[in-house]
C-alpha cells in the first residue's frame, strides 16, 4: 500500500510539472516576466528521491508549494527545504540538475 501511495504521488508531481510546463511559453509573454521556470522539471531526480523517502511515512497532510528563494526547492527539490536540511537530515543525496 506504501508502494502505491509513492506512485500516486509521483504521478501526481509529474502530472502537475507537465501541466505547469505547458503555461511558461503564455507566461512569458508578457512584458512584466523575465524569467520562467519550473523546478519540478529541471530538479525532479532530487524530488523523486523526496518523495520516494518520505512520501509513504504515513503523513495525513499534504503540504504545497515551494520556497522560490536561492536556498529552496529550485536547488533541492523539496518543498520549504534549504539545502543544508535536504541533504543532511533528510537524507536527500545531490545530483546534477537538468538545465
Amino acid at each position: 500500500m506504501v508502494e502505491s501511495i509513492v506512485e500516486d504521488l509521483l504521478n501526481a508531481a509529474k502530472l502537475l510539472s507537465e501541466k505547469c510546463t505547458k503555461k511558461i511559453p503564455k507566461l512569458l509573454k508578457h512584458k512584466d516576466v523575465a524569467h520562467v521556470t519550473n523546478p519540478l522539471d529541471y530538479a525532479w531526480d532530487l524530488h523523486e528521491q523526496f518523495i520516494r523517502k518520505w512520501g509513504g511515512c504515513g503523513a495525513q497532510t499534504l503540504l504545497l508549494g515551494m520556497n522560490p528563494g536561492p536556498y529552496g526547492m529550485a536547488q533541492t527539490g523539496v518543498p520549504f527545504g534549504a539545502t543544508k536540511m535536504a541533504k543532511d537530515i533528510l537524507g536527500i543525496e545531490p545530483v546534477e540538475l537538468q538545465t
